[in-house]
């Protein structure tokens, strides 16, 4: 009971303190603002327990209850000033006629069902099942409760006590370390809790983005589909950081869209938040986040404006760059392992690759699906079709560029390895597809 009532503690200060800067970058309803404010809220903390680490300081409620308290407050004073004098936020969300036509309910209704089974899935192995993914027992959970019981972020440079990879950055561990604290021992439950409300208020505040520019209906088909791809649904289940980085992602590229369809700062702001999240989630966020995000940004130069770029650029990679700079200051490397940098052509992975995507069941249809949705999406383009949002389709570059990059990874390095093996390959390789479905529903508009 005490362990529910400080999570519970927690959680309230996470969600306030999201939603503040939620309510800073853009003006939603208030189940909109509630469903992006632990994703916000991630970064925020992450932040905190960096410079914790840096500072030397221990890590224990009694230092970072006040801290964030202090960091509310002086959001909410922020706030306070800025929605006096500015007239630039988004404005609220037009409300979208509800559709006549009986198809369009029954495919809410069916994408629902869909959603509400997925959830329950969550939920079970998520929360009410311990921890049982290899991956948390040696890296993720584990360094998590190591980092817990040594009141600092664990950097362990051997597996002597069963932790591994001591250069992946830590808003994973970040977060379940904080709903810890107060408890005299670990509770798994609390640090798979915290998580499995992280990907619920993702996926939920990516409904109500798409929403934005799409309709109620469309949003909830896109939301299904994207955890329809069956290991993106699967990792739902937690222990992996793979399906934070993949939200994250997400969220920057829905609100990315939305900056170009409106040439509003805000969302644009908001997407470089997310991304720069995403390189505080895994070192892949880097990689196929936030080098891809700059190429998309910059290709929009003129859509958006010399000043608001340079903005947008400058929030990214000042909030992304203090993690690789503290990595070389503490002589870790930048990547898992060593040899990841050692280029060479290896072919004996192409068949395996191929394999993986159009046989193995863990993307289902998707890589059937999305060369036929794209060609039809850029045919109907090219026929001057209303129905297609033409500026839009420039995001698919993101995706694009991710799958290239992911190839590559395995192609052209000592991953092989893992691709060969059946490992961490097929994890990285559901990103792409992901981002590539989200540019497809927002290059699509309905009749």
């Amino acid at each position: 009971m005490t362990a529910l009532l400080i999570f519970s503690g927690w959680i309230a200060i996470l969600l306030l303190e999201g939603w503040v800067v939620a309510s800073l970058l853009f003006q939603r309803s208030r189940a909109a603002l509630l469903a992006a404010a632990l994703p916000f809220a991630a970064l925020s903390n992450v932040f905190l327990f960096f410079l914790w680490t840096i500072a030397g300081l221990p890590l224990r409620w009694t230092t970072l209850l006040p801290a964030h308290l202090l960091v509310i407050a002086a959001l909410l004073l922020v706030r306070h000033f800025w929605m006096q004098k500015s007239d630039t936020l988004i404005p609220p969300v037009p409300e979208f006629p509800t559709s006549s036509i009986r198809w369009d309910q029954i495919l809410r209704i069916a994408c629902l069902l869909l959603l509400g089974m997925t959830a329950l899935f969550s939920l079970v192995h998520a929360v009410l099942l311990p921890t049982f993914q290899i991956d948390s027992l040696t890296n993720w959970t584990m360094r998590s409760k190591l980092s817990f019981l040594d009141e600092h972020i664990a950097f362990d440079t051997d597996e002597v006590r069963g932790m591994s990879k001591p250069q992946y950055p830590f808003l994973f561990h970040a977060l379940q370390i904080l709903v810890n604290e107060g408890n005299t021992v670990w509770h798994d439950q609390s640090a798979n809790g915290i998580l499995f409300l992280l990907n619920i208020g993702s996926l939920v505040s990516l409904f109500f983005v798409v929403r934005g520019l799409r309709g109620t209906t469309q949003a909830l088909v896109t939301v299904t589909l994207l955890t329809g791809i069956p290991l993106l649904g699967f990792h739902l289940a937690g222990g992996y950081a793979d399906i934070h980085l993949a939200l994250f992602l997400l969220l920057a590229l829905g609100w990315f869209c939305t900056a170009l369809a409106e040439r509003e700062r805000a969302p644009l702001f908001a997407s470089a938040l997310l991304v720069a999240a995403a390189t505080w989630t895994k070192s892949e966020g880097i990689v196929i986040g936030l080098l891809p995000w700059t190429l998309l940004l910059l290709l929009c130069w003129k859509q958006f404006g010399r000043l608001r770029v340079l903005q947008a650029l400058g929030i990214a990679w000042m909030c992304s760059v203090p993690w690789p700079l503290f990595l070389l200051m503490r002589g870790l490397s930048l990547t898992p392992h060593a040899t990841d940098t050692r280029l060479g052509w290896h072919p004996e992975g192409v068949l395996p690759a191929l394999q993986g995507l159009f046989s193995g069941g863990s993307f289902g249809i998707v890589w059937y699906a999305l060369p036929a949705i794209i060609v039809l999406l850029f045919s109907a383009h090219r026929r001057r079709s209303p129905q297609v949002d033409s500026l839009l389709l420039l995001t698919l570059l993101w995706g694009i560029v991710a799958f290239l990059l992911v190839l590559a990874t395995y192609l052209l390095t000592p991953n092989i390895s893992f691709l060969l093996s059946g490992q961490s390959f097929y994890r990285q390789m559901m990103i792409p597809p992901a981002l590539m479905l989200l540019s497809c529903a927002y290059a699509w508009r309905r009749s």
